[in-house]
């Protein structure tokens, strides 16, 4: 009877503004084009994030966990505003095929370390921290990536999800080879390592090897080789880095 009632109550009252009657309250906003105004708003509200998956994050791991899955390069993010609540959703959506083309554009125009591509890599011996050798011989007719850290670089954390997520995927394949080299000295390279997961080998940048890595100017610094010779190498970190070396990998270990 309640439902036939608000029928009729809708029918014989055509100018009625219905927004009241509406369960969502609703809409989304680009957080690259934001307005000083809506910054302004966006300030004033409870705010969360959401991963990859759409499930809301905890307090403790939220801004950590969103900076990562924000540089993973397949997604883009966007703002999701319930003004009835007055709250503000951080969350994903699959990037397009045209976002991550541009993302790759921007790292291959303003990362690359462009004088070094195509030159011979130097002859030289690592070991690593569990005592296996690496020379330059061994790099023939292999794929190796090389990732440059320090102990405390905030950007080098924020890539680790990623490495590792690259090294579970290609570890099986004897033609690509994962060399990580911490810029820290070994004492703090080993106690951080203890702490945070890193399934590469880790070589220490000791004097004699940094005369060979002078032009690494920044961290973290990502670099592969084809067959001895550079094919990649990216300085810094953003939304693109990972999509370009994902893509070198699976281009040049096929």
């Amino acid at each position: 009877m309640k439902k036939i009632l608000l029928i009729l109550f809708i029918l014989l009252c055509p100018g009625l503004n219905l927004d009241c009657f509406a369960q969502t309250h609703t809409t989304t906003w680009n957080p690259s084009a934001l307005t000083p105004e809506q910054k302004k708003f966006i300030d004033s509200c409870d705010q969360y994030l959401y991963d990859t998956l759409g499930y809301k994050l905890t307090t403790s791991s939220a801004p950590l966990t969103y900076r990562i899955m924000k540089l993973d390069g397949n997604y883009s993010e966007y703002i999701e505003i319930d003004s009835a609540a007055h709250t503000i959703s951080w969350k994903f959506k699959k990037a397009s095929n045209d976002e991550k083309m541009m993302r790759k554009r921007i790292v291959l125009d303003r990362a690359s370390i462009h004088s070094l591509i195509g030159q011979k890599f130097p002859d030289l011996e690592m070991v690593d921290l569990n005592g296996n050798h690496y020379t330059t011989e061994q790099f023939k007719n292999k794929t190796v990536y090389f990732n440059f850290w320090f102990v405390g670089c905030q950007p080098c954390e924020l890539e680790r999800t990623k490495l590792n997520q690259l090294y579970e995927k290609y570890k099986e394949n004897p033609n690509i080879q994962f060399i990580s080299l911490s810029n820290s000295n070994e004492r703090k390279t080993r106690e951080h390592l203890r702490r945070k997961n890193l399934q590469w080998p880790v070589v220490i940048l000791n004097k004699s090897l940094k005369s060979n890595f002078s032009y690494i100017e920044g961290y973290p610094t990502n670099i592969i080789l084809n067959n001895q010779h550079f094919d990649t190498a990216l300085a810094g970190l953003s939304e693109g880095t990972f999509l370009v070396i994902d893509e070198r990998l699976e281009t040049l270990v096929q």
